[in-house]
């Protein structure tokens, strides 16, 4: 049966059936005994909202024998300011760090570029006045991390090369299917970010939080890195998180979407307005709401108190 919906690193629509998600990609659920091993897991664990993960318990041991391990994630600077939905993967940033990880915070102005067609000195300023102080307060350890621009690290360059000399463009369709050269660009580069730690350390476990959208890039890269050298690098790891709805119904905040956002220090009167117009399910008269109730699963209110207002699960 063909699938409703589409997910991508670079578009989303459509309702997700995240079983099936799950299914097609291959991941893991997070189940109850993974979420018990992990020490004092924060709620999105516990809820679900981080939902599936790839070699998941390699990261858990990690932690287990108090043994180094490193993260790694990357934000677009594509739009002026982070949204909420950053918010989960800074979330899980601030949980691995306090487990003892090293977190190497990627800025990715080239994808940025490539991608989206945000000019390198915007891309900077974007992330230097927006995106890093809103990581900072939002309880990323920024001080302590590696944080770096896609365009100032020269060894991704050449570590993109090499992985652009093994892969076919017909291997890159089947994996990404049609995609611009900017785009290609971009995964190669990508690819290059998330085995940056061991390019840098040696062999060392990696986990990369990401929204379950980004998963192509992971598998990607696990298959570049058999190719390339097994006894160079490990295989990543990866937790995802669900998607946050964005207020206008849609499966994600989308940043071209401005009225489905809710943007990280917006002022009071937008977002009120927003919040009063935003998506929630509603029967079609008063006496059917009365009579059946809302339908939390389709409210995008219920979703961001599930995501992330609301912490306590009783």
């Amino acid at each position: 049966m063909e699938r409703s919906f589409v997910v991508t690193p670079w578009e989303v629509r459509g309702t997700i059936d995240y079983t099936r998600l799950v299914e097609e990609f291959g991941l893991e659920r997070l189940d109850e005994k993974m979420i018990s091993s992990l020490p004092d897991p924060p709620f999105i664990f516990r809820r679900r909202v981080v939902m599936a993960h790839r070699d998941g318990w390699v990261i858990v041991e990690r932690i287990r024998t108090k043994l180094p391990f490193a993260i790694l994630t990357g934000f677009t600077v594509s739009h002026p300011k982070p949204h909420l939905g950053n918010r989960l993967i800074a979330d899980m940033l601030s949980y691995f760090q306090r487990q003892g990880g090293r977190l190497y915070l990627c800025i990715a102005d080239i994808e940025s570029l490539t991608v989206r067609g945000v000019p390198l000195d915007e891309g900077r300023r974007r992330a230097l006045e927006e995106f890093l102080p809103a990581l900072y307060a939002l309880g990323v350890d920024i001080e302590s991390a590696f944080v770096y621009f896609q365009s100032a690290m020269p060894i991704l360059y050449r570590l993109a090369a090499r992985i652009a000399s093994i892969v076919s463009s017909s291997e890159l369709h089947d994996i990404y299917g049609d995609v611009t050269p900017g785009q290609m660009f971009a995964s190669f580069i990508q690819v290059a970010d998330i085995l940056l730690p061991q390019l840098l350390e040696g062999p060392i476990p990696t986990v990369v939080p990401v929204a379950v959208d980004q998963d192509t890039h992971i598998r990607f890269t696990r298959d570049v890195a058999k190719r390339l050298n097994a006894r160079r690098f490990t295989l990543p790891s990866a937790f995802y998180t669900e998607l946050t709805p964005g207020l206008t119904g849609t499966s994600k905040m989308s940043k071209s979407i401005p009225s489905s956002l809710i943007e990280l220090g917006e002022a009071d009167t937008v977002l009120r307005q927003k919040i009063q117009q935003a998506f929630t399910g509603g029967r079609a008269t008063a006496e059917e709401h009365r009579r059946y109730g809302g339908n939390p699963s389709i409210c995008t209110v219920f979703a961001l108190m599930r995501h992330h207002f609301i912490t306590d699960d009783t």
